[in-house]
């Protein structure tokens, strides 16, 4: 009788166990996985860091018509360029001046200083500088991410500059020696 009363109960607590799993539900978590990415933007390296116009002058001594003329003198490209949202592109250029005078006052009817066309390409709205002394960078904005392709930047439209750098000269003559300026490209995020 004891046999039979402890297999019952050993038939119950089986039955009681199996109980559960056969009610038992499927149940499930829901984790959300978060991130951020902040605002960035990042400029490559030219492919050329130097624009050599070679010989800046002409047979008269002012400025050859080739490189006054709107055909692009000498460009460069620059790779890897993006913003991964709203941006504002800027572009400072510097008139070319005489690295090292003969005289240290520009004689009459000569120039240090000559201006261009640096003429920035390859975001939403192209950029065109045309330096002069004291003046601001331009700038063009983007209204959301951007990525390349790529930018260019050509140097066109030479033109000699008064002894101030503010305003055209049409007749001087470029003195002689190396002229040199920089045009600095950068990217920001708004």
């Amino acid at each position: 009788m004891m046999r039979s009363t402890l297999l019952a109960f050993a038939a119950v607590a089986a039955a009681l166990a199996a109980a559960p799993a056969a009610l038992a539900l499927p149940a499930s978590s829901t984790i959300t996985v978060t991130g951020e990415v902040d605002k960035a933007c990042a400029i490559g390296q030219p492919t050329l860091v130097t624009l050599s116009l070679n010989d800046l002058t002409g047979p008269d001594g002012r400025i050859s018509a080739s490189l006054a003329s709107s055909s692009v003198a000498a460009s460069t490209e620059i790779e890897n360029v993006w913003c991964n949202a709203p941006s504002t592109l800027s572009l400072d250029a510097a008139p070319m001046a005489l690295l090292q005078p003969y005289l240290p006052l520009t004689p009459p009817g000569f120039t240090r200083l000559l201006t261009y066309d640096a003429t920035l390409t390859g975001w939403p709205s192209p950029l065109v500088d045309r330096p002069l002394i004291g003046d601001a960078a331009k700038t063009a904005t983007a209204d959301e991410a951007h990525a390349g392709p790529n930018l260019v930047l050509s140097i066109s439209s030479l033109e000699a500059l008064n002894a101030a750098g503010t305003a055209p000269n049409t007749t001087a003559v470029l003195e002689a020696g190396t002229y040199s300026g920089q045009v600095i490209i950068g990217v920001t995020v708004q």
